[in-house]
């Protein structure tokens, strides 16, 4: 096995700057050598990668049907294909514009949910790691990739729901008492917390509403005895 060496390399002309050649690979092979475009059949990884091997004893490596093989025209080792490349593997240029509109809708149909929503902190943090995994996404240009970054993306969401539901059932009495306005706020957006503050007059909601705590009684200390004489005085 021959390594290959990248010493030479300049910085913009590693391979994972490398979409434009990959792309222009894709055009040159498919389908004039190749006889076919896939008709996006190799999407259907989608639905066999989650099958354990345990299961499914022969399951093929990658998509589960192949119209054809790209390394009889060439090596594109670590080739990633872009969401036009992929397009124009599933079926030219129609395929360009229909897998660019279903990317579309990937991204824009979560943006409109949550720009509707309430936008409270656990759907501000979940909307943003999915916008996060556009970048590697349109990089690879399959659906295959957005289930697998989120997989390892969604675990802090995940965190944070789990702690949100145990302040939700536990933390007010832990906290101040289940009916204290803080206990109260738990529940609530960012937004109904300020409109609340308007409605009640401009004290902040969340303020613990409990009896103020004494302060500690001062240490016998020569130094304590004078300032409290002093303060007698006073």
């Amino acid at each position: 096995m021959v390594a290959r060496d990248s010493s030479g390399e300049k910085p913009l002309e590693t391979m994972d700057l490398a979409n434009l050649e990959f792309f222009e690979f894709l055009v040159w092979a498919i389908p004039q050598r190749t006889g076919t475009y896939d008709y996006f059949i190799h999407q259907l990884q989608v639905f066999t990668e989650p099958i354990p091997r345990a299961l499914w004893a022969g399951k093929p490596v990658g998509p589960p049907i192949r119209m054809f093989n790209l390394y009889r025209y060439g090596v594109p080792l670590g080739a990633t294909t872009s969401v036009p490349g992929a397009g124009w593997h599933g079926f030219g240029y129609v395929g360009v514009v229909i897998w660019s509109a279903f990317f579309a809708l990937i991204y824009a149909v979560p943006y409109r949910m949550f720009a509707r929503s309430s936008a409270g902190p656990l759907a501000t943090a979940a909307y943003m790691v999915l916008v996060a995994t556009s970048i590697v996404a349109y990089r690879d240009g399959g659906p295959m990739t957005i289930l697998k970054a989120l997989q390892f993306y969604f675990v802090p969401v995940l965190a944070l729901w789990l702690v949100q539901t145990y302040l939700r059932l536990y933390g007010r009495d832990a906290a101040v008492g289940s009916g204290s306005s803080f206990a109260n706020a738990l529940g609530l957006t960012a937004k109904q917390r300020r409109q609340a503050t308007v409605n009640n007059g401009g004290t902040m909601i969340g303020a613990v509403d409990a009896a103020p705590v004494p302060p500690p009684p001062l240490t016998d200390t020569p130094r304590n005895r004078r300032r409290a004489r002093i303060n007698a005085s006073n």
